[in-house]
């Protein structure tokens, strides 16, 4: 038995994460540590989070300047529409919550949930592929910041990888900012 198996790891971590509020505002600051530090970063890509993911909503308080966005999956395809707190949230597809709006726009920064990660930037999601399909069809793909959010105990020796996968160029827990492919 691989012990890198995407379909083994997703089920070895997916039922033992439990949202944690403590541990979401030690992310939070390292996330915010981060981002700062990325001044040409304008539109910042995040998620509305599941029961098992990291709470990343808090970070767009810290940002009153940026534009932020939520994914949202048509046709199995991803892609982004505007966001800020005021905005009317709809069930989309697998009931997560997006905007109810089609303002599209293309981030600059992306911040993906992810099951779990290995330091070389490689995540398990939950197996459909919607964000290396995004990056991969964004028309600047290679310039669009990619950052995996995990709780430290989610970080994997090694995840199995394919031509598909396209790795983040960084990885933050509630310990550290792990940098993988810096930009």
């Amino acid at each position: 038995m691989d012990p890198y198996n995407k379909d083994l790891l997703r089920k070895k971590y997916k039922h033992s994460i439990r949202n944690n509020p403590e541990l979401d505002a030690k992310i939070i600051y390292n996330l915010s540590k981060l981002v700062s530090s990325l001044k040409s970063v304008n539109t910042i890509g995040v998620y509305y989070p599941l029961k098992h993911e990291v709470d990343i909503r808090p970070l767009i308080d810290r940002y009153k300047g940026k534009i932020f966005a939520l994914p949202k999956i048509e046709n199995l395809l991803m892609y982004y529409t505007k966001y800020s707190k005021e905005d009317r949230l709809v069930k989309g597809r697998y009931n997560i919550l997006v905007t109810a709006n089609d303002n599209i726009v293309t981030p600059d920064l992306v911040v993906i949930p992810g099951i779990a990660f290995d330091l070389e930037g490689f995540r398990v999601g939950h197996g459909k592929g919607y964000y290396d399909r995004y990056l991969e069809n964004s028309q600047n793909h290679s310039s669009i910041i990619k950052i995996g959010v995990c709780y430290n105990d989610q970080i994997h020796p090694k995840v199995n990888s394919n031509r598909y996968d396209i790795p983040m160029n960084y990885i933050i827990t509630d310990n550290d900012i792990y940098v993988s492919k810096p930009v």
